[in-house]
């Protein structure tokens, strides 16, 4: 078996072993035959080997004929963490953590940044920057320039196709050309690297962000049981009021809790008698579509509004009888409780979900914020055709949620058409419900990451504190695109750096005109860095692509992605 002893040595180190159960899974065919003493004697060989290679080594090969380290010298050899490069210096006498001796930390800082940079640059390294391949990483792939290919490959899916409105993980896994699970994926040979380079130089991206908020947050597990379309549903009404389409003035908006599949419909009122009509028209769909609702009970969870009263669980209950007759189902509505804005988590990170991807593609595709609805005339559906675009937008990118899969995929799997394949199918579902279990087993808490400080000459774009201290926002400050770190032309340039390590960072900003903005010190947790932004190009204002799933009689349509059938 092979040893780890050669990588014990000054800027290299042995790999972890693992747990011994990792050792006996990932080692299998190699301690076929041995005894549980030898495998055990064996493992802890290997992680006595990993424990010695953190600590540096003493041994006078790695020392010049001056006992300097040649950690110093030869750009050949790793700095590794800066609290490894700290002990090589107490070592050789060169520095002491009670500061008494030799360097102080900020001076140990510098030089290991600066022997850190000599290492990543030395001449002949193994990159993929460089086009070569590092056989001990594993490397099979370069990171290059894009080809014409590939960026128009970009542009089609992240602005035609979405019309920018994609995450970075989104967008990596909308490039896949293979909806199978099974498969591996196709991204035209581009790596995460090169495709993330290219989003961070994207201008829509970073009208969106947030700034960083630390929380902690649970999560309800779900059960395989009762992981099924429309077991469980939420409902909830996003607020257009002082913002109307025409005579609307509310989103209504459900989402399914197992496939995450959205609809979204407009209304003129918020009252119960409209709510209910919305939900049985809902209801008339999925007859029409499918034949049946596919559960014999549905908990629709809504919040405590009055909207929701009892006129509203009378109306939906008799929708029922009327729509499926003997074949009708249980419905049960549970209301959430009063001012506990996780009670609907789901619901109200979808409407989040919604109201920006709306902004984002009035924006991008330049329609009037008050467009969200997007009236068509009646004898075509009257239908609004933009938000038509954004619920089939919301439906079809993939999420992490559901194991890099679309909304519309594990919505079409679960509903069980028996127009797919049953065995990709549970492959679908599968992969959604464990993505969905992780995410719940996990616990998030405030990061511990150190905050590096932006440096002099990087572009940056402004927080509009406005946002932050509005302790009521508008419905025009919700749907303004550039409110919070401004338009196209409000990026900055960073002339002065102070703080960063012994205290948080602030910075001296120039505007694009040149001129020193007088507003003082910014600090950092108000800034973010851009690269050189790109606008949204003209294939942004170009129709995307659906795919059509059924057609009545009656002409018209059912589109995989969007809910309602349109003429």
């Amino acid at each position: 078996m092979a040893q780890q002893g050669q990588y014990a040595q000054i800027g290299q180190r042995a790999k972890h072993p693992g747990t011994l159960a990792d050792y006996r899974r990932n080692n299998a065919a190699d301690i076929r035959g041995y005894t549980e003493q030898q495998i055990r004697e064996q493992w802890q060989q290997l992680l006595d080997e990993y424990e010695e290679s953190r600590e540096p080594s003493k041994d006078a090969q790695y020392y010049t004929d001056d006992g300097t380290p040649t950690v110093l010298v030869d750009d050949s050899v790793n700095p590794r963490t800066l609290k490894w490069f700290k002990a090589v210096l107490e070592d050789a006498g060169l520095y002491s953590p009670s500061n008494d001796l030799g360097m102080s930390d900020a001076e140990v800082h510098r030089l290991w940044k600066l022997r850190t940079a000599a290492f990543k640059n030395r001449p002949g390294r193994q990159t993929r920057e460089t086009g070569l391949v590092n056989s001990n990483r594993g490397w099979d792939t370069v990171d290059r320039e894009l080809t014409d290919g590939q960026r128009d490959r970009l542009n089609d899916v992240f602005y035609r196709q979405n019309k920018g409105a994609l995450g970075i993980a989104a967008l990596w896994n909308a490039l896949n050309r293979s909806d199978d699970p099974r498969e591996a994926a196709d991204r035209d040979g581009l790596t995460y690297k090169t495709v993330k380079a290219w989003y961070d130089d994207q201008m829509l991206p970073n009208l969106r962000r947030n700034q960083p908020a630390m929380s902690q947050s649970k999560a309800r597990k779900p059960r395989r049981a009762s992981f099924q379309p429309l077991r469980y549903i939420q409902m909830d009404l996003v607020s257009l009021i002082g913002f109307p389409d025409r005579d609307k003035r509310y989103c209504w908006n459900l989402v399914d809790e197992s496939t995450r599949y959205s609809v979204q419909d407009a209304l003129r009122s918020k009252t119960a008698a409209a709510c209910a009509r919305i939900f049985v028209e809902f209801m008339i769909v999925i007859k029409e579509r499918y034949g049946r609702w596919p559960v014999p009970k549905t908990t629709l969870r809504v919040d405590n509004g009055s909207e929701y009263g009892p006129q509203f669980e009378a109306a939906i209950t008799a929708g029922v009888v009327d729509v499926f007759g003997d074949d009708r189902f249980e419905l049960e509505v549970v209301r959430g409780a009063s001012n506990v804005a996780n009670d609907q988590s789901l619901i109200e990170l979808t409407n989040a979900q919604w109201r920006q991807t709306t902004k984002t593609f009035l924006y991008s595709t330049q329609q009037p914020k008050n467009a969200w609805y997007g009236h068509l005339p009646r004898n075509q559906g009257g239908y609004g055709i933009n938000m038509r675009e954004v619920n089939s937008l919301l439906n079809s990118r993939k999420q992490a949620a559901l194991g890099n899969q679309s909304a519309a995929d594990v919505w079409g799997a679960a509903m069980d058409t028996g127009t797919g394949d049953a065995e990709v199918d549970k492959a679908i579902i599968d992969t959604a419900y464990n993505a969905q279990l992780r995410r719940a087993e996990a616990r998030r808490g405030p990061s511990a990451a150190v905050t590096k400080p932006f440096q002099i000459g990087d572009s940056v774009r402004r927080f509009n504190m406005r946002w932050k201290k509005a302790a009521l926002k508008s419905n025009a400050m919700k749907m303004d695109q550039t409110y919070k770190w401004g338009g196209p032309d409000d990026v900055y340039e960073v002339t002065r750096v102070r703080g960063g390590y012994d205290a948080p960072a602030a910075y001296l900003l120039m505007d694009a005109q040149g001129r020193r903005v007088r507003d003082g010190w910014i600090p950092h947790d108000q800034l973010i860095k851009v690269g050189e932004e790109e606008r949204p190009p003209a294939e942004t204002l170009e129709p995307r692509d659906y795919d059509e799933e059924m057609q009545l009689p009656d002409g018209r349509t059912y589109f995989k992605s969007f809910p309602w059938a349109e003429t």
